[in-house]
């Protein structure tokens, strides 16, 4: 049976078979370790020989069930100081890499009522209790405290990213199934224990006010009702998630006043946490979170556009703006660069200039007190909110992805040439994500009113069009921006980032993975999907105070700032953004290219001119100037030369053709819609809003954008003409301050 099952090292068979053969081993199993400590556990916290009582029988196998699937472990499994967890699945086994640390540990279950050591409660067997501590096991990072190892600091990184990609793994795994057979085989949800009743919580010393438990992992479903289940799926993989988070915990936190989380945000909103808390929020979702969207999206520039018309005065549409463009900041992490932008008649940029702003905890707070001051009037200028986008994402920011939120509620008054649009966001590297508050809802088959402009803005840039009904809750479609971006990233990226621990106030560093559905190169055209994002503290191993004092800290610093920073951007495909489109409405979808007219050959009379090859780009055949014309055999002296004449004037004027087709559109002065060869075809110049009227004498040409090699342009970059923007003098909102920010955030990477 061990053998089949590969659940067992070799080793530990040939050990039991030869203690069998010399009759020392006895049916409980007792007396081969009660001389040995290595098997039996520390004397203060023996190890559990038996677990008859726990309605597991002597040799039979032990039962386990993560993330909805079954495993069959062997018949002693967790009786004594072993390596139990060696060689199986769904962690250990050999279709994982890398094994996390705690796979190669001794463990054993115990009596918690005679055991002094750190126990923690079993996960596949809510009446057991199981430590690490008994079997000597302590924690990776011990060495340097006691200052006995060379261990690099990087290793530390290096530890904290096998735990993690254990954890994506098995989620991805268990995903999979779990969709495949529609949950079938779920555990029952009761599996689960709720943050808003946690029972077994208490206040710890160390963690401020914060009622918590050591023992578990705690769920805390999104929803109106947070103390209900949370969905089936995420009630399955709840058990998946706690395995890791319990095994980690327990073999690495062995000073419980050392302040470290692991958390996991579902993409149905769903949060859990180790250590489990005392926690019942009305409207916390951790998808709106930033260590959520930095962990799908990595670092990026945004540019958030928010509509300030007289049009948005109705309705509570302002209040609504508002609401999403504070949300939107929330996200954002210290590796991103930012701003906002208010328009109306004309465009006001946050400050007064249109500047991107590294995403530290006194910008955001800038950044939302701005928001909050916005009031409506004025007209809809879409000209002067894109030259102030465009400005902006010419300053300097993160390098990596940049995407602009662009929310309106009707027609523009003036708005740019898409031959502009594309040209900008091209050059730039940008995706442009517009909104249509109060233009349609998802279920439209096609854009309304003002909708089709700003779908026809986004398909020009490499975005989406998002229609959104006016009870629609915006800001969670805007904060879902990060969506687009996780095609534009390489996934399998660890995240890093600093923050501030709400609770304790204290400087944390968390490093986040996402886990993404495995069925995306057969179903969805190769677009990602997130399950969710998986985080783990730094601190969980080792405190900052002790990192401090390692001479290698300095490095580690820029090691972390250097990876957290780093962008890891790869190009979407047309059928994977028009995926995403689709995923959200039919009215998002964009349409279809215009075919390219056909090429036209000049009437020859019949017989006398037969022309081979190909065409080449411009549509003119090739072979010009070859002899391949064939000619009536005995044909009359004057019928010969009348042939030739002919072909002569034919050929001349098929090339005189083929010069006005090869003309560069750029020397025509620049038109509302595009010409018959547009790679987009003609359709915008179905649309009724009017086009910014150029002028040789009225219009600068805007600055050459050097695009930085990790920008994804998705066509070369197109010089043009446009409009420069006027800035007011005095910004709407509060004023603020133009000096750099405060101390405090000089500190962040």
């Amino acid at each position: 049976a061990y053998l089949s099952t590969g659940k067992r090292r070799l080793s530990m068979i040939g050990r039991l078979l030869l203690l069998a053969m010399t009759g020392v081993v006895h049916a409980s199993g007792a007396d081969s370790c009660a001389t040995d400590r290595s098997c039996a556990g520390a004397r203060s916290c023996p190890c559990l020989s038996d677990l008859t009582t726990f309605g597991i029988e002597a040799g039979d196998p032990f039962p386990a069930t993560i993330g909805g699937e079954r495993y069959v472990y062997p018949s002693g499994y967790g009786t004594g100081c072993e390596t139990h967890d060696d060689g199986l699945e769904p962690y250990c086994g050999d279709s994982v890499e890398p094994h996390p640390n705690w796979c190669t540990k001794p463990w054993c279950y115990v009596d918690i009522s005679n055991c002094d050591k750190r126990t923690s409660q079993g996960v596949y067997n809510s009446d057991l209790h199981y430590s690490y501590a008994t079997c000597g096991s302590t924690n990776t990072f011990d060495c340097w405290r006691e200052g006995t190892c060379d261990r690099p600091l990087t290793d530390l990184i290096t530890q904290v990213n096998s735990y993690l990609l254990s954890n994506v793994n098995e989620l991805e795994k268990a995903e999979s199934m779990l969709t495949a057979t529609g949950g079938s085989d779920c555990v029952d949800s009761t599996t689960y224990l709720t943050s808003c009743d946690c029972s077994c919580c208490s206040q710890q010393q160390g963690w401020d006010n914060q009622r918590i438990t050591f023992d578990y992992t705690t769920t805390t479903p999104f929803g109106d009702r947070p103390d209900q289940p949370p969905p089936k799926l995420d009630t399955c993989l709840s058990s998946a998630v706690a395995t890791s988070f319990s095994h980690v915990a327990l073999l690495e936190v062995d000073d419980t006043t050392r302040v470290g989380y692991q958390y996991y945000g579902s993409s149905l909103g769903t949060y859990q946490q180790w250590p489990g808390t005392q926690w019942c929020p009305e409207t916390y979702d951790p998808r709106f979170r930033d260590w959520y969207a930095g962990g799908i999206a990595g670092p990026k520039d945004l540019v958030l556009v928010l509509d300030t018309s007289m049009s948005m005065a109705s309705g509570g549409r302002m209040e609504m703006a508002i609401d999403a463009g504070v949300k939107v900041i929330d996200t954002l992490t210290s590796v991103d660069y930012a701003t906002v932008i208010a328009f109306s008649t004309d465009a006001r940029p946050l400050g007064g200039r249109s500047t991107l702003l590294k995403a530290t905890k006194y910008n955001k707070e800038r950044m939302q007190i701005f928001i909050r001051g916005l009031r409506a009037s004025g007209g809809t200028n879409f000209i002067g909110a894109f030259a102030a986008v465009w400005a902006a994402l010419g300053s300097q920011g993160s390098g990596c992805n940049a995407v602009v939120l662009f929310m309106s509620d009707g027609e523009p008054t003036t708005a740019p040439s898409l031959v502009q649009i594309e040209a900008q966001a091209a050059a730039r590297g940008a995706h442009v994500l517009t909104y249509g508050l109060g233009l349609g809802s998802r279920a439209d088959r096609e854009p309304r009113g003002g909708g089709r402009v700003l779908r026809d803005i986004a398909c020009a840039a490499n975005g989406i069009y998002y229609p959104v009904a006016e009870d629609d809750n915006l800001g969670d479609v805007m904060a879902s921006y990060y969506l687009l971006l996780a095609p534009l990233t390489e996934p399998g990226q660890m995240r890093l980032t600093f923050y501030e621990d709400v609770f304790t106030e204290k400087e944390l560093l968390a490093a986040c993975l996402a886990a993404f559905r495995k069925d995306g190169d057969d179903i969805r055209g190769a677009v990602p999907s997130p399950i969710g994002v998986v985080c783990m503290d730094v601190q969980m191993l080792v405190e900052t105070s002790v990192l401090e004092q390692q001479e290698e800290y300095p490095i580690l610093r820029d090691y972390i700032s250097r990876q957290s920073t780093a962008c890891h951007n790869q190009t979407a495909s047309d059928s994977a953004l028009q995926t995403l489109r689709d995923d959200y409405s039919a009215a998002s979808v964009c349409p279809a290219p215009a075919p390219l007219p056909a090429a036209t050959t000049p009437p020859v009379e019949a017989g006398l001119l037969r022309r081979t090859g190909t065409a080449d780009e411009g549509g003119c055949p090739a072979g010009e100037g070859d002899d391949d014309a064939a000619f009536p055999v005995g044909a009359a002296a004057g019928a010969a030369a009348a042939a030739v004449l002919l072909l002569i004037v034919a050929v001349a004027g098929y090339c005189c053709l083929c010069k006005r087709k090869k003309r560069p559109a750029a020397s025509t002065p620049a038109q509302p819609a595009r010409d018959a060869c547009s790679t987009r075809g003609s359709a915008s110049s179905a649309s009724s809003y009017p086009q910014a009227s150029y002028s040789t004498s009225s219009v600068v040409s805007a600055p050459v954008v050097q695009v930085p090699a990790t920008h994804v342009a998705v066509r070369p970059p197109i010089v043009v003409q446009a409009v420069p923007l006027a800035v007011p003098a005095t910004p709407m909102g509060l004023p603020m301050a133009e000096e750099g920010p405060p101390a405090a955030d000089a500190a962040a990477p």
